[in-house]
This record gives structure tokens, C-alpha cells and sequence, in this order.
């Protein structure tokens, strides 16, 4: 996956949607790589190793997508890469109890989290937040205090929406 590519996808001024559908765009053109990536290693696999690709004819190096086993693999790719786009650029929050907060989310591999304002509606997303922290805000007796005392102003941020 180009993560580059998909945070410059992410910086854009657009809608959160039109972002995901991009980047599934995106996804797509991957699976077809990989359904051409594995067409290829099975030729290398019939072979043996190392190919000299020259001596290769095009018909077995060209992959053919009209066969169904070759757009199958190819529908799994994209079902696979869609679902993994969505799982690593959103996260899901949780509504909370709280008159500043409507929700909060947290990644504890990336220490991302995510906080979703009442009021305005717009997620800050904030950068190398400790689980303990998290926890803390979470236990916290006001979510909005702890938020602009701990939080707002502690880690470096940007806005997803």
C-alpha cells in the first residue's frame, strides 16, 4: 500500500467520502497489479528460477482477464484492499457523555486519537497519545476540561473533517 499517497488522498479538501472513494479507486488499480504479480510468479513458478524473460512468449507474460479465475482473484484484491483502506484510515469512535464531546476514538498501534466536537461537529485527530493518557481522558470527571487542559493544545493535530 502507498501511504503517501493515501495521506496526500487525506489532505485534500474534499469531503471525507469523495476521499474513500478515491483511495478505493486506488485499491482497485492495486488488485490489478497483484492478480498480474501472481500471473507472473506462477509463470516463474513453472519455470523455475531464475526466468530468462526473454526467452518467455508473450501470451504466458500477458495476463489474461477474461479468464474468471484471473478477475476473481482480482475482485478478492480489491474486496481485500477496500476493507483494508477502511480499517487503517477510519476509526471508530465511540459516542460519549459529555456537554464539548460528542465522541471519541482511539488506535492504540498508531496512538492516534480522535476526538469529534459537539458543538461544531468537526474530529481533530491528535498524534502520539499514550494508552495511558487515553485512559485517563476516558476516566476523566469532565471530558471537556481534560480535553483543553491534557489534550488540545499537548499534541500535535490535524483536522479529518
Amino acid at each position: 500500500m502507498n501511504v503517501r499517497l493515501h495521506e496526500k488522498v487525506f489532505a485534500c479538501d474534499v469531503p471525507l467520502k469523495n476521499k474513500l472513494r478515491t483511495i478505493q479507486r486506488i485499491s482497485m488499480l492495486h488488485a490489478f497489479t497483484l492478480t498480474a504479480l501472481d500471473h507472473l510468479q506462477e509463470t516463474e513458478n513453472k519455470r523455475g528460477t531464475p526466468v530468462d524473460w526473454k526467452t518467455v512468449p508473450r501470451k504466458e507474460m500477458i495476463t489474461d482477464m477474461w479468464k474468471n479465475k484471473n478477475r476473481l482473484k482480482t475482485v478478492r484484491y480489491m474486496k481485500w484492499l477496500g476493507n483494508f483502506v477502511s480499517n487503517q484510515l477510519t476509526m471508530k469512535r465511540e459516542p460519549v457523555e459529555s456537554t464539548a464531546i460528542k465522541s471519541i476514538g482511539y488506535n492504540e498501534d498508531k496512538k492516534l486519537l480522535e476526538v469529534e466536537i459537539l458543538e461544531t461537529g468537526r474530529i481533530y485527530q491528535y498524534k502520539d497519545v499514550s494508552v495511558e493518557e487515553y485512559l485517563d481522558f476516558m476516566d476523566a470527571p469532565s471530558l471537556g476540561e481534560y480535553y483543553n487542559r491534557q489534550i488540545r493544545d499537548k499534541y500535535e493535530y490535524r483536522e479529518i473533517t
